[in-house]
């Protein structure tokens, strides 16, 4: 995860190593960012005995999943956030409300 700013916005990026974009959940509460992503493993795994006489099959289903609450400086204006899917990230732009002094979002 990677913040920037600008004069006019704040820029989260998430790097998502493979993760689909749609597992990945951004909702502002409060005057914060809640991510939630979420991952989901398959396996099937199946193999036939040498001797003929067999066959034998398995599934395998893992979940799992990670939440964070990111604060966001007072001028933030989480009301115009703005989302953006890549096929490797997700971008999240939050306008700044006025080119006020405002603390670094660290």
């Amino acid at each position: 995860m990677r913040q920037e700013r600008t004069e006019d916005q704040y820029l989260l990026i998430l790097d998502l190593d493979g993760l689909p974009p749609e597992n990945v959940q951004i909702r502002p509460v409060g005057h914060s960012l809640v991510v939630r992503a979420r991952t989901d493993a398959r396996t099937h795994r199946s193999e036939s005995f040498g001797d003929g006489r067999g066959y034998r099959e398995s599934h395998r289903i893992s979940t799992g999943s990670l939440t964070r609450r990111l604060p966001v400086p007072p001028d933030a204006d989480l009301a115009g956030l703005e989302r953006e899917d890549r096929a490797q990230q997700v971008r999240v732009m939050i306008p700044r409300v006025a080119a006020q002094a405002a603390p670094s979002w660290r």
